[in-house]
């Protein structure tokens, strides 16, 4: 949806819970390409309308929804989701998963089935957002992380 509908979706939970709230587990894409072999949650289908999966899509993204949290009296923050989950950086997704359970990197190990079988249990390893961090295949920060310093000469990150 439009940043209006988000606002005015977020004043309706403020108002008939009286709380405060917090916009949790955004992200975006700044590339649609699969550095890790196990599939990624956004393609270059699911692309937003003004925002390409680009450095600066992503970079636009991130600000315009602190942008619009900023905005509300009652919104307390935003929480991104994964910025620093990358890949592991092997050559082939059965490398890939040795990587991932030798050091636990990735999004589960095998050892999770012991808790959540039907999830972590059939699909450990990789993972699906590391087109979303702020850190490219070889772990380097992108250029979108400046966005928060934007956000904060701009006043609209609040200093607390």
């Amino acid at each position: 949806g439009t940043f209006e509908n988000l606002k005015r979706e977020l004043a309706k939970v403020t108002s008939k819970y009286k709380k405060k709230i917090m916009i949790a587990e955004t992200s975006y894409a700044y590339t649609a390409e699969d550095t890790d072999f196990h599939g990624n949650t956004v393609s270059a289908q699911m692309a937003a309308k003004d925002y390409p999966l680009t450095i600066q899509g992503q970079a636009d993204l991130v600000r315009d929804i602190i942008a619009a949290a900023a905005s509300m009296e009652n919104c307390i923050g935003v929480f991104y989701w994964e910025g620093t989950w990358i890949s592991v950086g092997g050559g082939s997704y059965e490398e890939n998963l040795t990587l991932w359970e030798k050091y636990g990197s990735g999004w589960a190990s095998s050892f999770a089935k012991e808790y959540d079988a039907e999830d972590a249990g059939k699909w450990y390893g990789g993972c699906a957002v590391e087109n979303q961090a702020f850190f490219d295949e070889n772990g380097k920060a992108t250029e979108a992380l400046k966005v928060f310093n934007e956000l904060r000469s701009e006043k609209i990150l609040r200093e607390e």
